[in-house]
């Protein structure tokens, strides 16, 4: 039978000069009872809220005060913000009721105290008997506008002739669909409280229960489809469409968290037979007329607990068997000491726990190969005590031999490292020697880079004066040649005007004498004349453009008087 306390918070206002009452409750505030996080239902009266937060399977638990009287909700007095009565005053309330002081004030004006109430939750057949009433009660009422029974109805199973027996083990993986089902609808929901998931829970019990929606729901996974689907709005929709991401598993993961205290497993396994049922006919028994024996408690499909000490597991009475085979609390004899051992535990007793098992003398490390049992190892350390101290004063003299032959090593080491340390503080000294050397030399090199940029310094000027110098010279000598190809210019064509007047004259003598005489004999006589003439002329030629070459190389050219006595000639 599984239970869970419902809270419930009792609510008044302060009217000055009238005290504190429900009555005084604004208009815009809810009703005198009221739910943590619940922004859209309150109630007037205990016995609205008792119906209400009663949903089919389940039943109030009858208290009884003190004096014998019965009771329903009690105040909650744990609270440290709450006062003698259990009330905790603030200026507003609050949709998480917190906040509050147990001290009123004038500026705080209402106050709650939270109620508690214990629900219990019988059997599967509690719950299929308030279905029945409901559908019995909506059937009667139709048409009067009456609503159906629901809550505390007969917790007498509904006459019938079948078997109700199912396979809850077969049936597991739907204990997990149906909690993951109402935690996705309860994100697409307009709140998180109680009464919502009272709501919710309502619901998939009437899928699960009821006639379907429509043709295809025909299988459990749609009908948990459409049941979360019937949660969401359209714009949810399109958000989602475009997102392209049905929902939040971390919140998912949250809410099936929160709604663990709400839908215990009791109840979860009522729903399961319900889904079983309609949607896994295989995983139920289903017999009619009693022939599988579930009058007399023999079903094969009835639920049996496993009988092993220690074991919690629940399975089919025909599972029963399989379950046996792997049950990690059976009990075996252990081969050994023949203890019985649960199946899960077999091995650590073996290995660690039996008394039988092989063990070796605390000894063995000095050398005692007695093979013993672990039972035995007591009795065998009181019997060879005097063999044990033999062994452990030759241990002893083996450990004082290894200790003085380590501490020759040890000291060999120690002379060895003193060599090194010599030996490593007169590397030390060389290399604080070739430091210092280092450092004169950077300072010699520094020296001398300082003289080669001060000789630089002094070699520059000179050196540019030269250039300088060199480049007055050079203009001077190219004036100079221009200035004597100029004059040896003006010599050549002087000396070419003379040289063209003779060659007029020669020619004009040339002439008179063809005029003269016709004798031709004569004529060459005076021809060869002239070219002794020319020869002596052509002479003179060449020795003043020897002359002039002399004066002026680059202005007179070797062949020019050749050139002249070929003209001369012609």
């Amino acid at each position: 039978m599984a239970t869970m306390d419902v809270e419930l918070f009792e609510c008044e206002r302060y009217r000055l000069m009238a005290g504190w009452s429900s009555d005084y409750l604004l208009v815009t505030d809810k009703a005198k009872y009221r739910l943590r996080n619940c922004a859209t239902k309150s109630w007037k009266t205990f016995e609205d809220a008792n119906s209400a937060l009663l949903t089919a399977g389940w039943a109030w638990e009858q208290m009884q005060d003190d004096q014998g009287s019965p009771m329903s909700w009690t105040v909650d007095l744990q609270a440290s913000d709450v006062d003698a009565e259990g009330w905790s005053y603030a200026a507003t309330f609050s949709k998480e009721f917190q906040g509050g002081s147990s001290k009123a004030t004038l500026q705080k004006v209402v106050r709650w105290r939270r109620l508690v109430r214990t629900q219990t939750f019988s059997s599967t057949e509690a719950l299929e008997a308030c279905m029945t009433a409901s559908a019995t009660a909506a059937g009667s009422n139709q048409g009067t506008g009456k609503e159906p029974l629901k809550g505390e109805g007969s917790t007498d199973a509904p006459s019938t002739d079948v078997c109700l027996h199912v396979d809850l083990a077969g049936g597991a993986y739907i204990q997990r669909l149906l909690p993951e089902a109402i935690a996705q609808a309860s994100v697409y929901a307009s709140e998180w409280s109680l009464h919502s998931f009272l709501l919710l829970k309502a619901q998939l019990l009437e899928r699960l229960a009821g006639k379907p929606v429509n043709q295809k729901e025909a299988t459990l996974d749609a009908v948990l489809a459409g049941f979360v689907n019937a949660q969401r709005s359209m714009s949810t929709r399109m958000s989602e469409a475009f997102s392209r991401k049905s929902h939040d598993d971390a919140a998912v993961a949250k809410r099936l968290r929160e709604a663990e205290a709400w839908f215990p497993k009791a109840e979860i396994e009522a729903f399961t037979v319900l889904a079983i049922r309609r949607f896994r006919p295989d995983l139920a028994c289903g017999c009619r007329g009693g022939s599988c024996g579930w009058r007399e408690g023999t079903c094969p499909f009835r639920t049996v607990a496993c009988e092993n000490p220690g074991c919690q597991a629940h399975c089919c009475a025909k599972d029963m068997a399989t379950h046996d085979l792997v049950c990690p609390q059976k009990l075996f004899s252990c081969e050994k000491c023949a203890e019985m051992v649960p199946r899960g535990e077999l091995k650590a007793h073996t290995l660690y726990a039996c008394p039988a098992r092989e063990a070796k003398c605390h000894f063995s490390i000095c050398g005692c190969e007695v093979h013993l049992e672990a039972r035995n190892v007591e009795a065998h350390l009181e019997e060879c005590t005097q063999a044990h101290l033999m062994l452990l004063m030759r241990e002893l003299i083996k450990q004082q031999e290894n200790a003085k032959s380590s501490q020759d090593r040890i000291a060999d080491l120690e002379a060895q490292c003193t060599q090194a340390k010599t030996e490593k503080e007169a590397l030390q000294q060389k290399c604080n020697a070739m430091e210092t050397n280092v450092a004169s030399l950077e300072t010699k090199v520094g020296t001398f880079e300082k003289t080669i940029a001060d000789g630089l310094k002094k070699v520059a000027g000179p050196v540019e004066d030269l250039k300088k110098s060199v480049a007055s010279n050079k203009d001077v000598a190219t004036k100079r040649m221009d200035a004597s190809e100029k004059e040896a210019k003006k010599k050549f064509d002087s000396m070419e005007k003379c040289n063209k007047a003779e060659l007029q004259a020669l020619r004009t003598e040339m002439a008179a004498l063809k005029d003269s005489t016709g004798d031709i004999s004569l004529l060459r006589s005076t021809i060869d004349a002239l070219k002794g003439g020319v020869r002596d002329l052509e002479v003179k030629v060449c020795s003043t453009s020897t002359s002039l070459s002399a004066a002026v190389p680059p202005m007179v050219s070797p062949a020019a008087p050749k050139a002249i006595a070929s003209k001369v000639e012609s």
